[in-house]
């Protein structure tokens, strides 16, 4: 009797420790807060992607911007900046050259802004789905 009582408890606390094991993996492997993942709508990447351009692009790409004007990127509005997606996404994140220049001039963006460009334009660069 003593012995299936230890065994039962030992058995017990051996499923209790492998799911604290389990919940801990699992936690660790979630998305940091503020992460945009794959299954999150459009809507979602082109907030945060406004976000980043009205931080570091309007300034010279609005219509009385620098680079505003006719002919040049206008950044003003949500149709624009969906518009040139392609172009947002190669300034930011593919390779810099003569006819594809680093934006923003004099700097870099953040890992996490330039990835979450890179995904917003991967899924259409819609203002949203």
């Amino acid at each position: 009797m003593q012995k299936t009582t230890i065994t039962i408890i030992l058995m017990a606390i051996a499923i209790l420790f492998s799911c604290k094991t389990t919940q801990k993996a699992a936690k660790t492997t979630t998305a940091a807060p503020g992460t945009i993942t794959a299954a999150e709508p459009n809507k979602v990447y082109f907030t945060a992607v406004k976000g980043i351009i009205e931080t570091h692009c309007v300034k010279c790409h609005a219509g009385n911007g620098i680079y505003g004007g006719a002919g040049n990127v206008n950044l003003a509005n949500d149709e624009n900046i969906s518009i040139n997606a392609a172009k947002i996404k190669a300034t930011v994140a593919d390779p810099a050259s003569s006819s594809n220049p680093r934006m923003p001039k004099g700097g870099q963006l953040d890992a996490a802004s330039i990835e979450t460009i890179v995904k917003w334009a991967a899924k259409g660069g819609k203002i949203a789905d």
